[in-house]
């Protein structure tokens, strides 16, 4: 499942001392939760439109917390579309997890 990650926001030196797989964790870890989070939001009809909207604009947001979490060298080394990948296929394998109502049949 997800991880927890503890990592002091006030000492930021730590943080750029993980590695990139833990640095990777961090973006995937925002990212889920933000996802999880708007994905309730859709349950409630008057939020669906807005939800839907917010998935749109944090898509895009998830390319600049690449940027934040990554050091130059690595984005000069194709680092978004590493981290955007593997955050979909981890996306996919986790979905065998998570039950989907609207696959479940009535009895």
């Amino acid at each position: 499942m997800v991880p927890e990650l503890n990592v002091d926001w006030a000492e930021p030196e730590k943080f750029w001392k993980k590695s990139e797989e833990e640095r990777f964790q961090y973006f995937k870890n925002t990212s889920l939760q933000y996802f999880t989070l708007l994905d309730e939001l859709k349950e409630d009809p008057k939020w669906t439109k807005k939800a839907n909207m917010a998935k749109e604009v944090f898509t895009n947001v998830m390319f600049f917390l690449v940027f934040l979490m990554t050091t130059k060298e690595e984005q000069q080394q194709g680092i978004v579309d590493i981290w955007i990948d593997r955050f979909i296929t981890d996306i996919k394998e986790m979905q065998d997890i998570f039950i989907s109502l609207d696959k479940v049949g009535t009895a």
